[in-house]
């Protein structure tokens, strides 16, 4: 059995908390947040994802909205169909169920720590560390758990080099009553398809969840240092409803970001192990995020059968080749979508996708 220290209280640190406990290790989760509660809008999670999930003893019933396959539509009227075994969920709701504390887990909130970890000597020939916090209390640990993001504080002590880039493009994302969303744009009411509408300027994607609700999401192009508002018009009277819809929440109601990426992974060092976006943060254009910090988390579990001594060594060679072409993937996707660039553009046309002048 291991001692390890989690920092982080999203997704993927939560997952890995209950594959951990459940596999006879004892964790102590610590959280900067005063709350697990999560913020945040809606999740796409594969069937490998989901199948995780239920390892570490989650059932989603009733949260989970099964999806038919996605449906990527054009201003032309073009449609271009996908097939995939997928459920949508609200990520607060999945949160909720990842909570580990029913398993013993300690969850530590408030709090963060203060600075890297530093050596605690040696147990029956394995290294140990010590974690301060900043409440003065100090945690002995196996293993340090980096679950901490994309601006990871435990990624900056064990793998400083690595930078965050802006993808170039501003996202906005929100829960809407299923009724606000036209007929026939994807998650309205009866629909159980996801819908994507591209216009070469403006993304709008539309996931149904459960509860009568769906799952909104608008990505605009927006070069560093442009203003971060949400576009007055789109070029597509398809995309259009959205901008308007999001326009119209209270802002609590709207999450706002940059899309940004890491330049390259970073899975640990000996003794330290990241995961989810603090190991490789990545566009959401495929929506795989959560999965992949949940597929990070067993795998890490996984890796730790034949005890800490190498295991952060085994768990990357295992990850590495799952997460890179997601990475990749996912950024040249969005490279396709919103790229002024002769030749994303001449795709775009070629596919029924780019909107031939502002409406």
């Amino acid at each position: 059995m291991a001692e390890i220290v989690v920092v982080g209280g999203g997704i993927g640190g939560l997952a890995f908390a209950r594959c951990a406990s459940r596999a006879g290790h004892r964790v102590t989760v610590v959280e900067r947040r005063e709350s697990l509660e999560s913020v945040g809008a809606g999740l796409v999670l594969s069937g490998a994802a989901v199948r995780a999930v239920a390892r570490a003893g989650v059932g989603l019933g009733d949260v989970a909205q099964p999806i038919a396959g996605m449906l990527l539509r054009g201003p032309s009227g073009r449609r271009i169909e996908g097939r995939g075994k997928a459920v949508a969920i609200a990520r607060p709701a999945l949160a909720a169920l990842l909570d580990p504390r029913e398993l013993g887990v300690e969850v530590m909130l408030g709090l963060s720590p203060e600075g890297p970890p530093v050596a605690a000597g040696s147990d029956g020939g394995e290294r140990r560390a010590e974690v301060a916090l900043a409440d003065g209390r100090v945690l002995e640990a196996d293993l340090v758990v980096g679950a901490d993001g994309l601006r990871s504080m435990v990624r900056s002590w064990v793998a400083p080099g690595r930078r965050v880039i802006d993808a170039g493009q501003l996202s906005w994302r929100a829960i809407l009553p299923r009724e606000a969303v036209p007929a026939g744009a994807g998650g309205a009411s009866g629909s159980s398809a996801a819908t994507e509408t591209w216009d070469g300027q403006t993304r709008v994607g539309v996931v149904p969840l459960t509860e009568g609700r769906a799952y909104v999401f608008v990505v605009a192009s927006a070069p560093v240092g442009s203003a971060p508002e949400l576009p007055e018009r789109s070029p597509s009277r398809e995309s259009q409803w959205a901008l308007d819809a999001v326009r119209a929440l209270p802002a609590g109601e709207v999450l706002r970001h940059r899309l940004e990426e890491l330049d390259r992974p970073a899975f640990g060092v000996e003794g330290a192990a990241l995961l989810g976006d603090a190991a490789h943060a990545m566009t959401p254009n495929l929506g795989m995020g959560a999965a992949m910090a949940i597929g990070d988390a067993e795998s890490l579990v996984s890796a730790l059968e034949r005890g800490v001594d190498g295991a952060v060594g085994r768990y990357a060679r295992r990850r590495w080749p799952v997460v890179a072409p997601v990475r990749l993937g996912s950024r040249w996707l969005g490279r396709l979508a919103h790229s002024p660039g002769t030749l994303p553009r001449g795709a775009r046309r070629a596919l029924g996708l780019q909107a031939r002048r502002p409406r």
